[in-house]
């Protein structure tokens, strides 16, 4: 059986699935690229900023929220850290690392979920080229040479979208990635 190709205009030039802090940093990243983006998160807007969740923020992830205009709503809300120590159990020497070591006052930040989904959700306001479609659940991917199709549920309702490109945002386990046929590999760290 053959799929039909795409005989309609697309939706959206890109869709992003997987509202989280990642998915929402690049639809904000994509504020003035003039092109049409839909982000898609399965869980309601209360329930993505209520996870208990804390990141690592480098250096370089703070001058991209520095460049997308949240960072100043971000750093009070932060601690840094000034050492890095890293050892392994078996062996007895350690690796340290100080900002001296990059010529900076930080080696990076540590934030909670909250702070961050917060600030990029008010940024997220001001993207008018970007639909943030939420709840929104992804239940089928139909990917063809020219775009792909979503299926898609929202409130009880069923609908489906067109794209692009999709890019898959819904975690490291990613359903999306998974349905693509896109292989990883990974091992345990024992931590």
């Amino acid at each position: 059986m053959t799929q039909e190709p795409f005989t309609q205009s697309f939706d959206y030039d890109l869709a992003i699935v997987g509202g989280g802090v990642v998915g929402v940093t690049f639809a904000c990243a994509l504020k003035d690229s003039g092109l049409k983006v839909a982000l898609l998160e399965a869980e309601t807007q209360s329930m993505a900023v209520a996870r208990s969740q804390a990141y690592s923020i480098s250096l370089l992830s703070s001058r991209i929220f520095e460049g997308l205009g949240v960072w100043d709503e971000i750093q009070p809300e932060i601690e840094t850290y000034k050492k890095v120590q890293l050892t392994d159990a078996n062996h007895p020497n350690a690796v340290r690392f100080s900002p001296q070591d990059i010529g900076t006052q930080t080696l990076g930040y540590v934030a909670e979920h909250r702070t961050l989904i917060n600030a990029l959700q008010t940024e997220l306001k001001q993207c008018n080229n970007v639909q943030h479609l939420c709840p929104a659940k992804v239940t089928k991917t139909d990917f063809q040479a020219e775009g792909v199709t979503l299926t898609v549920e929202s409130n009880g309702e069923t609908y489906q979208l067109r794209s692009r490109l999709v890019i898959a945002a819904d975690g490291s386990r990613s359903p999306l990635r998974q349905q693509a046929g896109i292989k990883t590999y990974g091992w345990k760290y024992w931590q």
